[in-house]
């Protein structure tokens, strides 16, 4: 994508070029707001997007994408909204009356006896 953005060559991106791309992708209205988009990923304030700030935001995004859908199945498990999944939410979700050996327990990190949601997310990057 930065490649193709980057129609001089230059290894960075500057405002028309980042317009142009846009254009290019059918939007034909652009937000207002686009000069604000661009300035808030020019780390360096140097007037362009270089490679590196080009993959910060789109890791950011990543990152933060990963962390709704993280936040959505917690809630899924998290059946009475207290911010914690308790061994009685998992087994109602799970359906089951035994867990197997990698229950929740395994990672409950403050030994509460609940999952809070840094241990939940921690859970689900083990998998």
């Amino acid at each position: 994508m930065f490649l193709e953005l980057d129609t001089n060559g230059d290894g960075s991106l500057a405002n028309a070029e980042i317009m142009m791309g846009l254009q290019r992708a059918g939007f034909t209205q652009l937000p207002h707001e686009i000069q604000q988009i661009v300035d808030g990923i020019d780390f360096d304030s140097n007037g362009v997007v270089d490679y590196t700030e080009f993959l910060a935001a789109s890791l950011d995004k990543l990152i933060y994408t990963q962390e709704d859908a993280c936040w959505a199945a917690f809630r899924v498990f998290d059946r009475n909204g207290d911010g914690k999944i308790s061994l009685q939410e998992w087994q109602q979700v799970l359906n089951k009356d035994t867990l197997p050996v990698e229950a929740p327990q395994h990672y409950d990190r403050d030994g509460d006896g609940c999952i809070d949601f840094n241990e939940f997310q921690r859970m689900m990057h083990k998998k």
